[in-house]
């Protein structure tokens, strides 16, 4: 888990003209739903020590734990002086603002038994057990109602596709569906840009052309996977004797190898200048236009075991895998029907524009530079050592290499106006209508340009607090 970066929350503010999204006021948000314990001396080895502040977690916090694994990868240990030997600085655990640097980083673990703290186990379920909250299991919302004065006032709801019936609202409905299908809900509602709602016969309740647009993700684009002498993620499997083991430390005290994922260190970096020098104008243009501490690429040290294109194993591998955080590139969400329960159509936008195609064509090659320095890598498997050229990487990347990590956000963005392409305000509050907002990722401006579920998380807990206080009851 990591936070948004101190420029990045400026850019928030800038762009809602809400001084509230600044970092010094956001960070508490931050801090509010995890309960931190510090990484178990007991259990991890020596060479893989965490970095981490104390006054990040200096609040009792809430519900979701958040902890390191009990078992970091043998390849991690590595990550230091490989990381350093290509010019990283180490970071303090990419929870303090700043994400530039490399480090272990912590994950939503509860830290007696290893396993998810998730939302649903952190806030959902035990909320529902002591409140009169009343949960509409396996239901599904078909659209919003709307009075005459384009107030909110409820949901039409389907089980299992049958039975309608109608939820009432007394003070607000709030959206919290998703980068998908949150814009989905409000076009089938009758809130979208006017021509393509009324191409599906939808009437039309408020006519925001940025609904649905604006899709911010952080593309995938694969990495450069090494052959190793050191244990991959899934050594432990390949023995029976091993497995079990792996197992019962599990079991007894949620430690071992199925404690921790295979990528549990990386680093965030903001090209060098060797990596931009011959690069377009436009996309050196589009770089410094980012805030100064806004990472390019995130590099993941991952000790995963890939097959090769002819489905054979050769063994160990480990990948330092390239995750684009400063893209130029959007798509989209647009209806296939009025109905929702017909899927949308889903434009990810991934390097559509030529900047975003240079950044990915350099996040190869500074991948390769710090596999250059992993002392435990030995051949180059994937893309090769024979793909060299800009076009060879690019296609490789295009072809090969590009996936999803779903960190999708801003169909829904938040802005200062609907004339400039904003869905809801800097409260979450819809345009155009009232009693309505969208509390999810798809209301934030812009994606993160680390990862998207501490960001999500404070987002909802700094908006929870701005509908607490209009409905008086602070």
């Amino acid at each position: 888990m990591t936070s948004g970066t101190k420029g990045w929350y400026g850019a928030i503010a800038n762009t809602t003209g809400d001084d509230s999204y600044l970092w010094e006021n956001m960070f508490p948000f931050m801090k509010k739903s995890f309960n931190f314990t510090p990484p178990d001396a007991q259990y991890r080895a020596q060479n893989a020590s965490a970095n981490y502040t104390v006054s990040t977690y200096d609040v009792p916090g809430g519900p979701v734990h958040l902890s390191f694994p009990k078992y970091a990868q043998p390849l991690t240990s590595y990550g230091p002086a490989a990381y350093a030997a290509a010019g990283f600085k180490a970071n303090d655990g990419f929870l303090n603002g700043a994400l530039v640097g490399y480090s272990y980083w912590p994950f939503t673990l509860r830290p007696n038994d290893s396993t998810r703290s998730s939302t649903e186990v952190g806030f959902l379920s035990p909320t529902a057990a002591r409140t009169t909250m009343r949960v509409y299991q396996s239901s599904m919302v078909r659209n919003i109602l709307f009075d005459s004065n384009k107030r909110a006032t409820g949901v039409n709801v389907t089980i299992a596709g049958i039975k309608p019936f109608t939820i009432s609202a007394r003070k607000e409905v709030i959206v919290s569906n998703g980068f998908v299908h949150s814009p989905q809900l409000l076009m089938v509602s009758g809130i979208g840009p006017r021509a393509h709602l009324e191409k599906f016969n939808i009437s039309v309740i408020s006519d925001l052309p940025g609904v649905g647009q604006n899709l911010r993700d952080t593309p995938n684009v694969g990495g450069i996977t090494h052959s190793m002498n050191v244990p991959s993620s899934n050594a432990f499997t390949r023995d029976p004797a091993t497995f079990h083991a792996a197992n019962e430390m599990y079991l007894t005290n949620g430690s071992g190898p199925l404690s921790s994922p295979s990528s549990d260190f990386a680093g965030w970096d903001i090209f060098p200048a060797k990596y931009t020098a011959n690069m377009s104008q436009v996309t050196k243009d589009f770089l410094a236009s980012l805030p100064s501490d806004w990472p390019n690429v995130e590099y993941v040290l991952n000790a995963n075991a890939r097959p090769l294109s002819d489905g054979s194993s050769p063994g160990n591998t480990g990948t330092i895998g390239c995750l684009l955080t400063s893209t130029s590139s959007t798509g989209n969400i647009t209806l296939r029907s009025a109905s929702n329960d017909v899927a949308p159509a889903l434009n990810v936008g991934w390097l559509n524009t030529p900047e975003d195609r240079e950044i990915a064509v350099a996040s190869y090659r500074r991948a390769r530079e710090i596999a250059s320095h992993v002392a435990v890598f030995g051949a180059e498997l994937t893309p090769g050592a024979n793909v060299t050229s800009d076009a060879q990487i690019l296609e490789y990347i295009q072809t090969k290499g590009l996936t999803s990590i779903h960190h999708g956000a801003s169909t829904c963005a938040m802005g200062k106006s609907a004339k400039a392409g904003a869905v809801v305000d800097s409260k979450a509050r819809v345009f155009g209508v009232k009693g309505l907002r969208v509390i999810d990722t798809s209301s934030l401006p812009f994606s993160a340009p680390g990862h998207t579920q501490g960001v999500t998380y404070a987002h909802a807990e700094k908006l929870a607090m701005d509908v607490v206080a209009a409905n008086g009851e602070m």
